[in-house]
């Protein structure tokens, strides 16, 4: 065969392996996951995401690999640490922290001795104590841990006072505290007055930062349960504080009602089973 020849017999070929190359580089890929601790693309957080209110889904898409590594960091923490206790869902009556202390004698701004908070919480408590009193104001810590029976005394004690509409209210039934996780504290002067004070406003605009959250903002009560508190506040951990105040307004009872169907689809790589009524 003359050379002229072999190279039109090789053309074909040639042809072939291009127009093969073409259609490889023409393929669709597969979606990469948006976070290597899920294995969820863009597509999959979308429809994850389709129980939530529509202003939490656009600040989560808006953002997606922060709120994915904020998720991941929160799998580091207590397992107990983001769960629900509200008035549908309670801790047993022998719920008790395995790992509480006395916060006596460590620098910390405290109303009465003998209070108690779970180990962990102490070096976010003590770092927002120190930022507080460079701000030129303070952390007064009146109101920490109480067990499932202090709680049924407060709340009796107010239905006899207040009668048990107004009293569920203002105070939670024993069981549904946040206090009896040992995480969640009450501050300064426990009254309506402590959100007008310096005190109260820094702690408004900065306690998410050291990984504390406002439990019951005002205006919300038809969320929370409960009127407004802006001394009560509980310790998230930093990503779970934050994620609430970037990504769920600052509303901790939303956060927390999604958390608990958003991190088992997460690591399963699908849509939450339950949970489909978007809450308003």
């Amino acid at each position: 065969m003359s050379r002229a020849g072999a190279r039109l017999g090789r053309a074909p070929a040639i042809a072939l392996a291009a127009v093969a190359a073409l259609a490889a580089c023409a393929a669709p890929q597969e979606p990469a996951p948006l976070h290597a601790a899920f294995d969820v693309t863009r597509e999959g957080l979308t429809a994850l995401l389709e129980p939530l209110p529509e202003s939490v889904r656009t600040r989560i898409l808006a953002e997606p690999a922060i709120f994915l590594e904020l998720m991941a960091k929160t799998r580091s923490q207590p397992a107990d640490l983001l769960v629900l206790v509200d008035k549908q869902h309670a801790l047993a009556e022998d719920y008790r922290p395995p790992d509480l202390i006395d916060i006596d004698h460590r620098g910390l701004t405290v109303t009465r001795a003998s209070m108690q908070l779970r180990a962990f919480v102490l070096p976010d408590l003590a770092a927002m104590t120190a930022a507080a009193r460079l701000a030129g104001t303070d952390v007064t810590v009146s109101s920490t841990y109480r067990s499932f029976d202090r709680q049924a005394f407060l709340f009796d004690y107010n239905v006899e006072r207040l009668g048990p509409e107004q009293a569920s209210t203002l105070v939670a039934r024993p069981g549904h505290s946040q206090h009896q996780l040992g995480t969640a504290i009450d501050f300064g002067s426990i009254d309506l007055g402590y959100g007008e004070t310096r005190e109260g406003q820094w702690m408004l605009a900065n306690a998410w930062r050291f990984g504390f959250s406002l439990s019951y903002p005002q205006g919300l009560q038809d969320i929370t349960g409960y009127q407004y508190e802006p001394w009560h506040f509980r310790y998230l951990g930093r990503a779970g504080a934050e994620l609430a105040h970037r990504f769920f307004g600052g509303v901790q009872q939303l956060f927390l009602l999604h958390y608990r169907h958003l991190m088992p689809a997460l690591l399963a790589g699908s849509a939450p089973a339950g949970n489909r009524a978007s809450a308003s």
